[in-house]
């Protein structure tokens, strides 16, 4: 994450290297020893053809809340389609819900007429990847590796009570190069949220220059980039 817990701090101190997922982080380490080198994301992942992506006759969002689901960001999706009903008809959405919410967002989804594809948790990320045009989720560093890579368009939801704000922080970087747009929890509301989707899977020029932008943070090779330092200092 952007914001290095107490354990990493102190280590900096010691090593001769430290590998950061995120740019921001530089500043809490002593000068010289960072290299920006990403977050290793899974070959499936790093493999995607997005020329032959899983693509539908409509637009899939793709919901992530974290391996637990996310309460705030289901009922936010939720209450987005149910305001938006003959818009998002015309939407796939595959949603990973988190055990306690599977239920209520499918029935949403039933009952309004959505195409869905709900689950608690999604083992393989990369089929949720191929199908995706859009995502809409939290903004753990992982998370946030794995959709640049993809080079997907996002609209970020940080977990409010993370360690030292650290997802908002995390989404600053792609918020601010225009690959993703980004929201406390506390200012959205369904409607600013289904707005937001829309407006951006109906404007083909802000999508594509979304995707560029995301795609261009993806670092696909972290981890033979982590791997070759260690060589390296291993050989010292």
């Amino acid at each position: 994450n952007s914001v290095p817990g107490m354990a990493n701090r102190k280590l900096g101190r010691l090593v001769k290297t430290v590998c950061l997922s995120l740019p921001q982080s530089d500043k809490f380490f002593p000068e010289g020893k960072t290299v920006l080198t990403g977050n290793p994301v899974r070959k499936d992942i790093i493999e995607i053809d997005q020329a032959a992506a899983d693509k539908h006759d409509k637009p899939t969002l793709a919901v992530l809340g974290g391996s637990q689901g996310a309460h705030a960001v289901n009922q936010l999706v939720v209450d987005a389609v149910k305001l938006n009903i003959d818009s998002f008809s015309r939407m796939r959405v595959v949603h990973q819900t988190g055990g306690d919410d599977e239920k209520m967002v499918r029935t949403a989804y039933e009952e309004c007429g959505i195409e869905h594809q709900v689950s608690p948790f999604f083992t393989d990320m990369a089929a949720v990847y191929r199908q995706a045009d859009i995502i809409v989720s939290r903004a753990g560093a992982t998370t946030l590796a794995e959709i640049g890579v993809v080079g997907k368009p996002a609209i970020l939801i940080p977990y409010p009570y993370a360690a030292d704000n650290h997802q908002s922080k995390n989404g600053t970087w792609y918020a601010d190069s225009g690959a993703a747009v980004m929201f406390e929890e506390a200012e959205l509301d369904g409607q600013r949220l289904g707005d937001e989707i829309l407006a951006i899977v109906g404007d083909d020029e802000r999508y594509q220059r979304m995707a560029e932008s995301m795609k261009n943070l993806g670092i696909t090779n972290a981890a033979e980039q982590i791997v070759a330092i260690c060589v390296k200092l291993s050989e010292q």
